[in-house]
């Protein structure tokens, strides 16, 4: 993989859950690591319904070096504050890159 096809920066951040004094969760999200090289590719998206609303989700192919802490818990935040939820990790063979594919969801 060249450096120059990774003109993205994105930060790897996992999610925190906090329980409020009413029972309720609260989610916020700690960054692990910082400003990662990374290239995104968008693939398309699809509409689909949820509880009588419509939602549109677009989804993502993100290239970047292989990086041991990434799980399906955590997010790729983009510049200008989109999130990417993956939902999977693909290393390839000798662990030198990952393709991420993920979904960004919009309202």
């Amino acid at each position: 993989m060249r450096a120059g096809q990774l003109r993205e920066r994105v930060d790897i951040q996992r999610p925190i859950e906090t329980k409020g004094a009413g029972g309720g969760v609260t989610v916020t999200y700690a960054t692990e690591m910082s400003g990662v090289p990374a290239r995104v590719e968008y693939q398309g998206g699809r509409k689909y319904f949820d509880a009588d609303t419509v939602l549109a989700a677009m989804l993502a192919r993100v290239t970047m070096r292989y990086v041991g802490i990434l799980t399906l818990k955590h997010v790729l935040r983009l510049p200008g504050g989109e999130m990417l939820r993956i939902h999977s990790i693909q290393p390839d063979e000798r662990r030198r890159e990952l393709q991420v594919l993920c979904e960004r969801a919009t309202t």
